[in-house]
């Protein structure tokens, strides 16, 4: 079954699929069936309306599975693109578009300070500015970002410096390490037991399974300080809490 990371690769090279009929958007998530969640991971794919196979050109039909990963068609509705968002803005701002070069675009959260240094740092997501945990610091961060037209000759806002990294479900269940629960190992000692007597071979093994996200955050250095100000598109200035 494919990970959540070879579908955030396979975006990354499925931008063709914008050029279809009714697409605003895509992602990576588990696929509904009849209106149900299930455990698979799939290419989500966002259309404005969802239509029968019927009503399509086979131009614009859009596969079931691609690369042997299976997609998952999801009627979002019409999205529009607030004016002033995806161009090019210095010094910029909170609310416009930017992100690391293998990422579509995303948004620039706010003007952050880093708490040991109080130099000003770009705060947004993980995914936007670290690609998924892909990133390494130093990479180049653009504004606008590279599916508005962001190009890294002329659109470098900033270098990634941290993140916090991503852990996906499908993750957690595999690199699990054992358990210093003295409950969970002694549970799994009584349960194994039985096999022991019949001579199965089987065992569980009580582990400790990483939380799977609790923020999805990463902090960029702008190439000057003059290239950012204070504030959220549409909101203002963001006051600095001094402890």
């Amino acid at each position: 079954m494919a990970t959540f990371k070879d579908i955030s690769k396979l975006k990354r090279k499925s931008r063709a699929l914008y050029r279809k009929q009714n697409i605003t958007g895509m992602g990576v998530g588990f696929k509904h069936t009849g209106g149900q969640k299930t455990d698979k991971p799939s290419l989500v794919i966002l259309v404005s309306r969802k239509q029968r196979e019927s009503e399509l050109s086979r131009r614009n039909r859009i596969p079931k599975r691609i690369n042997g990963i299976e997609t998952d068609v999801i009627q979002a509705g019409q999205v529009v693109a607030q004016s002033g968002r995806r161009t090019r803005l210095r010094p910029a701002e909170g609310g416009i578009s930017i992100g690391h070069p293998n990422v579509a675009f995303g948004t620039l959260g706010a003007v952050v300070r880093d708490a040991a240094t109080g130099e000003r740092l770009i705060l947004s997501c993980n995914h936007v500015l670290a690609d998924h945990n892909n990133a390494e610091p130093g990479d180049l961060i653009l504004q606008p970002g590279d599916a508005d037209g962001g190009e890294p000759d002329e659109d470098t806002l900033a270098h990634l410096v941290r993140f916090v990294p991503l852990y996906f479900q499908t993750d957690a269940a595999s690199t699990g390490s054992p358990s210093e629960c003295k409950i969970a190992r002694c549970m799994a000692a009584v349960l194994n037991a039985p096999a022991v007597l019949i001579g199965c071979q089987t065992r569980l093994k009580a582990v400790y399974n990483k939380p799977i996200n609790f923020v999805d955050a990463a902090v960029a250095r702008p190439l000057s300080e003059d290239m950012l100000k204070d504030e959220i598109r549409d909101m203002g200035a963001v006051r600095v809490r001094r402890n």
